[in-house]
């Protein structure tokens, strides 16, 4: 088991993969960014979205960002692969309750620290396979108007597909790419997608044979030139489970170069973990 233990005052965040299909990127001036063709967010629709930011602990300056999704009082669900392999001099801060990420100040925003973090331990970078990470946050998150964990999928829907099925993710990346040009936006997006049967992502990243897409994976369709872009990273995909949200997928490998052109998007799959989850953390499925 890979624990990293963030020395000071310490809250995540994103750094990127250089893969060949821009898997993830650095975050580097605007971290301002957000789904491609989604919908303004209001606060508190989202009450378990997290913002992840990785900083300089000796400049305060942005190194990195991702999304993650809270999951108890103690703990925030993400991807490995937005964790650099050093955290040496960097500090990893986690917001709750956000809304414009841009806003020096915002009402009901909680900002909290992480002081350590578990990976999983057959994580691949190359591949992206096992592609989660559990952050242990500073101090507990108590309930609060629009702050909230969000029910993990039971090990049981672990053969689930969701083809055919609505599907909601929300984050801070790309709003618009045109390829050379991207427009930005500081506000929370959200968009309804439908789920896609794996072998629709398998067959279209087959060209990339190094990624692994395979059961531990949830394939998303992006119809309508809807759906996660560049800095989406962690971006929670969530499913109407008995009238509540359930937390089924993390975002982990979109093409970005294709953003606005329907190219099917790859999650890890949260029920695919729970042995991980519940070693690190005690939790079990609800």
């Amino acid at each position: 088991m890979k624990i990293l233990v963030l020395a000071g005052v310490c809250a995540l965040i994103s750094f990127s993969v250089s893969l060949s299909l821009q898997s993830a990127e650095y975050l580097e001036e605007d971290f301002g960014e957000r789904i491609i063709g989604g919908y303004e967010a209001t606060q508190g629709m989202f009450k378990y979205q997290t913002a992840i930011f990785i900083e300089d602990r000796s400049n305060g300056s942005m190194v990195g960002f991702c999304n993650g999704a809270l999951v108890s009082p103690d703990y925030v669900l993400t991807l490995a692969h937005c964790i650099p392999d050093d955290l040496t001099g960097l500090q990893i801060t986690v917001w709750f309750g956000a809304l414009n990420i841009s806003a020096t100040t915002e009402s009901g925003r909680e900002i909290n620290s992480v002081d350590f973090l578990f990976i999983h331990p057959e994580f691949d970078r190359a591949s992206l396979a096992n592609d989660i990470a559990v952050l242990h946050l500073q101090e507990r998150v108590a309930p609060a108007p629009f702050v909230s964990p969000i029910r993990m999928a039971p090990p049981a829907d672990v053969n689930e597909t969701y083809q055919g099925e609505t599907l909601r993710t929300c984050g801070w990346g790309a709003r618009m790419d045109l390829g050379v040009l991207t427009e930005f936006s500081d506000i929370l997006q959200f968009a309804d997608n439908v789920g896609e049967n794996i072998t629709v992502c398998e067959n279209y990243y087959a060209t990339t044979p190094e990624f692994i897409i395979d059961e531990t994976k949830i394939c998303l369709s992006t119809t309508g030139a809807r759906g996660p872009c560049k800095n989406d990273e962690g971006a929670p995909l969530s499913f109407q489970q008995d009238n509540t949200d359930t937390l089924v997928g993390l975002f982990a490998l979109g093409n970005y170069t294709n953003c606005i052109r329907s190219a099917p998007v790859v999650y890890t799959r949260v029920a695919s973990h729970w042995d991980f989850i519940t070693d690190v953390t005690g939790l079990t499925p609800s």
